[in-house]
């Protein structure tokens, strides 16, 4: 899978066989974007300490999970059926599609794997439950020199672990992806490109506007989040993906609950 081309004038990704950025038709240069999954862990990052934001709770992990899937549904990699009540994805049968991303590659070798039509519900609460799944999309935007990866030793007697933080090094694209979702939540003339479109409601779901918008702001354009989420420029896979974020989230939160109850 091919990265999206970034526009150096005006910072939106564009698909990558474009040539011209669809927003402001610039011709586009060798700049590479990043993908959505990339994008919200730079939203559910705190900036200094290099930590997730708590904010966001357990819903930033299924985010990360729907910009996963997203991504291969917008690359045509998985197919969605979406004629039922609980849509079904699977993948495109053909050709093993070359993805370099190792973590695309893995969740589309999974899916391929079990050979048949599942929830996509299912396949969001999976996902989102990969071990260390912030540290595998961490990992290339390190290598980009976008995030430092400081590590520091803890523990007691035998039990040692180590601690993984993900500072930011270079504010760049998380400044330009924050002020893409912003122009696009206060601009109520503008039409946001697609990908921005997308970015607003995967971070709407999972969680994530509150980490970088006020309360107050979020509440002002409430409608106006909505009506992105919801207008013709978003695919049906994304509207599938935000309604299993949620689902999963209420399933992770039941399940918690129910344990910390039977404990008590």
């Amino acid at each position: 899978m091919i990265r999206p081309r970034l526009c150096q004038h005006c910072s939106v990704n564009n698909p990558p066989a474009s040539e011209a950025c669809i927003d402001c038709r610039h011709p586009l240069g060798d700049a590479v974007g990043l993908f959505l999954h990339e994008e919200l862990l730079l939203f559910a990052l705190d900036d200094e300490s290099g930590a997730i934001n708590g904010q966001s709770g357990l819903a930033y992990k299924y985010g990360l999970a729907g910009g996963v899937l997203t991504e291969l549904l917008l690359a045509e990699h998985l197919h969605l059926d979406d004629r039922g009540k609980h849509p079904l994805v699977d993948v495109v049968r053909g050709p093993t599609p070359m993805l370099t991303d190792p973590l695309i590659a893995e969740v589309y070798e999974t899916i391929r794997a079990h050979g048949k039509p599942r929830k996509l519900s299912d396949w969001v609460s999976k996902v989102g439950g990969i071990r260390h799944i912030d540290r595998r999309i961490a990992a290339p935007l390190c290598e980009m020199g976008i995030l430092e990866n400081r590590e520091t030793e803890h523990g007691f007697l035998f039990f040692r672990y180590t601690r993984h933080r993900y500072p930011l090094l270079d504010p760049t694209a998380e400044y330009a992806a924050v002020n893409r979702v912003r122009k696009a939540i206060h601009d109520r003339q503008q039409r946001p490109d697609e990908r921005t479109c997308l970015l607003v409601a995967l971070a709407n779901a999972g969680r994530l506007l509150g980490v970088r918008f006020s309360k107050a702001d979020l509440k002002e354009h409430k409608q106006r989040i909505e009506n992105i989420t919801a207008e013709n420029g978003i695919a049906a896979a994304v509207q599938s993906t935000v309604a299993a974020i949620e689902t999963a989230i209420i399933v992770a939160t039941t399940s918690a609950s129910a344990a910390a109850a039977a404990s008590g």
